[in-house]
């Protein structure tokens, strides 16, 4: 949007000219049988943050958080509960949305972001006779990251090093 006219999306203007050609153009972008819903509407601030909410309840909104959740990587993260509270984060989001994955996928998700480092834990879980729940996962991944840590302490008070990554 140009001359201004975003400014009146975010709030900031309320220059009644620019601000219809805000709505018009944001308008111009939606589909036509969506029209009797934003006509509803008075001012692009509005409009533009009804459209966001949409969104996200939306296909778009749940193939973006797909993504994001079959994406993530331990590595993009500075620690592992960080890495978990994101994936419980998507998955919320998910199940808000009335389109939670099933938790044994969620467990899968959790191992697949791991790095090499993690190999003997993923194939130690995989190799068990029953189906992973998530929990059971966060937990396991959390006493291996803080068993890691112990050992790497322990070694350095010894005067060795690991070839551990934390």
């Amino acid at each position: 949007m140009t001359d201004g006219m975003w400014k009146c999306v975010t709030g900031e203007e309320h220059n009644s000219e620019k601000c219809d050609r805000a709505f018009y153009k944001i308008a111009l972008n939606i589909q036509s049988k969506y029209y009797p819903t934003i006509m509803n509407f008075t001012c692009p601030k509005r409009l533009w943050d009804y459209l966001g909410e949409y969104g996200d309840k939306n296909q778009c909104g749940r193939m973006r958080l797909l993504e994001q959740m079959f994406q993530l990587k331990l590595v993009d993260f500075e620690s592992m509960e960080s890495y978990l509270t994101c994936a419980a984060t998507i998955q919320e989001k998910l199940v808000n949305m009335g389109h939670g994955l099933d938790d044994d996928l969620v467990a899968l998700i959790l191992l697949m972001g791991l790095p090499s480092d993690y190999m003997p834990l993923k194939m130690t879980l995989l190799s068990l006779n029953m189906n992973l729940s998530s929990d059971f996962v966060q937990k396991k991944l959390r006493d291996y990251t803080s068993q890691e840590r112990k050992l790497i302490v322990l070694c350095s008070l010894r005067g060795r090093n690991l070839p551990l990554k934390v």
